[in-house]
């Protein structure tokens, strides 16, 4: 897909741009986004392009300069934000109801019914594992404590099961726990939750693996969550 623009080139793309754009963050999702695109653009008469902008960071400072723009709809991933608010100065911004734009398309758990009782028990069993550690972690970032929501169920996770040495010190709060089990499809970090299903889909005794790109193609298109549905609209109502 080429390499990311530079903040300068960012700039000067919106600047000059006559087309109505939706700045992203990130080349990772490009792939959810694009079919968004289509969609919007299959339901609306103003044609929209998707532009990443590399990460978060840069996405909300481009946002702060959005009085030299025209037509940008600044769209971004909710982050920690999900476990609290959203600072006012960002009220423009559209952001993701869940963590990231993958739990918005994760949201409703359709993906799931591709689960066999076997394939649940596992996922069960490895979610719970890692909400164990998890859990904690959004504590410490609630509390702003340093905190790190990004170690990958790969890491951590062994035969399905936490490891030793990723057992918090101070368990979670019961609470914490019952909460992100719960709200897990919009409330644990998106990329997790979907490596967690791969390694359930991908185990070596199942037949059928698929890979993240066919799941995420699954997810998006044979059904649409609430969630990636309300994200359409709110672009659509704002290119209105």
């Amino acid at each position: 897909m080429g390499r990311n623009l530079t903040e300068d080139e960012l700039i000067s793309t919106l600047r000059h741009s006559e087309m109505p754009t939706i700045l992203v963050e990130g080349k990772d999702d490009l792939k959810i986004f694009r079919w968004l695109e289509d969609d919007i653009n299959a339901l609306s008469s103003t044609h929209v392009d998707i532009l990443p902008c590399g990460c978060r960071n840069t996405l909300l400072k481009l946002y702060k300069q959005r009085s030299t723009f025209s037509k940008v709809i600044f769209v971004a991933d909710k982050d920690q934000y999900v476990y609290g608010t959203i600072p006012p100065e960002y009220s423009d911004v559209v952001f993701t109801t869940g963590y990231s734009i993958e739990n918005d398309l994760y949201q409703g758990k359709g993906i799931e019914n591709l689960f066999d009782k076997q394939d649940r028990a596992i996922f069960n069993k490895a979610l719970d594992s890692y909400l164990e550690y998890y859990a904690r972690e959004v504590e410490k970032c609630i509390k702003g404590e340093e905190f790190k929501l990004t170690q990958s169920p790969q890491e951590i996770l062994k035969c399905y099961l936490l490891k030793d040495e990723y057992k918090p010190q101070q368990p979670p709060q019961q609470s914490m726990v019952l909460k992100l089990k719960e709200n897990y499809d919009l409330l644990l970090r998106g990329h997790s939750l979907f490596q967690l299903l791969l390694m359930v889909l991908t185990r070596k005794e199942r037949l059928s693996k698929p890979n993240m790109d066919s799941i995420y193609e699954m997810c998006y298109k044979s059904y649409k969550s609430e969630c990636i549905l309300n994200l359409r609209n709110t672009v659509l109502s704002l290119l209105s």
